[in-house]
């Protein structure tokens, strides 16, 4: 594993994404979420998992440079195991907690939304999904997913306008659980594990997937039509010029 660290303490696992600066997402950080979670959910040695990153970053997102430089067949391939992913994380039974140690927009907030719980830090850092300011249509997966956290009202109004918000915000809302000192952030994390991992497990994860399945539904894998509308608008000229833009912006931060 090159872009994420696992160690394991007392059956919890804690999953740190260690990719450059800002842990942005490609398909090289797909295959490995893919295969640690599939691994943990099967593992009797790991009841929970932590998800966090390092840095000031917990993602930036998807890694926009990277995959603006794709070919068709890979930018499908990534598409395919992204939304993969996704429904693996938010199908997975055991407890999930997200600890968002900086800034987590667009993709970043996606990996936050699967989990049962989010603590994040306090600070001047970012969270909510831009998608549409990046030129990416949003699908309904990552609509239900919103909604499932801040409701239906406000998922429909901050999806259209591409919101992004600070963790203040995020709390008052509902995308986050807690805000806390980035100093607390891991052990208030391992101290709301420890409240589920308290709990009858068979009885917690039955009931985790039973209230789940709506949603877990929604974010079905196989979306063939879905990807091949992201991959027209992908290629788009106008699109294209508002990602060279964003990356030349990348590129000077």
């Amino acid at each position: 594993m090159n872009l994420i660290k696992v160690t394991v303490k007392e059956k919890i696992a804690l999953i740190t994404l260690d990719k450059g600066k800002t842990n942005a997402i490609n398909l090289a950080m797909v295959t490995e979420l893919k295969d640690i979670f599939q691994s943990i959910e099967k593992d009797d040695n790991v009841s929970g998992v932590i998800l966090t990153g390092h840095g000031d970053y917990f993602s930036a997102g998807l890694d926009l440079v990277e995959l603006f430089d794709y070919t068709e067949d890979q930018l499908k391939l990534f598409w395919e195991q992204y939304f993969s992913l996704i429904y693996i994380l938010a199908s997975f039974k055991k407890p999930l907690i997200s600890a968002v140690n900086g800034h987590a927009p667009s993709a970043g907030t996606i990996l936050c939304l699967c989990s049962d719980y989010r603590v994040m830090v306090e600070g001047t850092y970012s969270i909510g999904l831009n998608e549409i300011a990046l030129g990416i249509i949003v699908p309904d997966s990552f609509f239900q997913l919103y909604t499932s956290c801040i409701g239906r009202g406000k998922a429909n109004r901050y999806l259209l306008e591409g919101r992004t918000m600070q963790p203040a915000e995020a709390l008052a809302i509902g995308l986050v659980d807690e805000v806390v000192d980035k100093d607390v952030l891991i052990n208030t994390a391992v101290r709301q594990m420890q409240k589920y991992l308290q709990l009858n497990r068979a009885v917690w994860q039955e009931s985790k997937l039973n209230l789940r399945r709506n949603l877990t539904f929604a974010v079905q894998p196989h979306q063939p039509d879905l990807i091949k509308k992201i991959l027209e608008e992908w290629w788009a000229p106008y699109n294209r010029s508002i990602l060279q833009t964003i990356i030349q912006n990348f590129k000077k931060a």
